[in-house]
């Protein structure tokens, strides 16, 4: 659902959504609200700081107790000396603060509040220039049919 609320930013930017629907449901323990939340932030800063004709990819790992979800782009990266405070809250990498896009710096300390209340983790690997990938893990549930 956030893939499809998003799609007229994307188109605006002309940049490609690339997603694998996993072979078999990933259920886990969570609010769905909450991860509907965490995916919209991190799909929405995907588009906001990638590169016009550039590509997000969403992929999902489903492991024995957890499912991971990786948001990776193809935009401007986090700088190695930026990376350590990414997660704080109000802070804007100096390229964010530059690009012209408005944010408040809440949304990544907000987003790692819930995923770590859900159990979960959050992390990101990036290389300035190059893009970034934005992954969280939450605890797999079993399948209630």
């Amino acid at each position: 659902s956030v893939l499809s609320e998003v799609k007229p930013l994307t188109e605006e930017k002309h940049i490609s959504i690339l997603y694998t629907r996993p072979e078999s449901p990933c259920v886990v323990l969570a609010e769905a609200v909450r991860v509907k939340e965490i995916m919209m932030n991190f799909v929405t800063n995907a588009i906001k700081y990638n590169r016009a004709q550039g590509t997000i990819t969403v992929t999902h790992e489903i492991k024995k107790r957890e499912v991971i979800t990786h948001v990776k782009d193809t935009g401007f990266g986090v700088p190695v000396e930026e990376q350590h405070k990414i997660f704080e809250k109000f802070y804007r990498t100096l390229a964010a603060r530059k690009s012209g896009e408005q944010g408040t710096g809440l949304g990544l300390f907000i987003t790692k509040e819930l995923v770590e209340r859900m159990g979960g983790k959050i992390w990101f690997q990036s290389k300035e220039g190059k893009g970034s990938i934005f992954s969280f893990s939450l605890p797999k549930g079993d399948m209630i049919l």
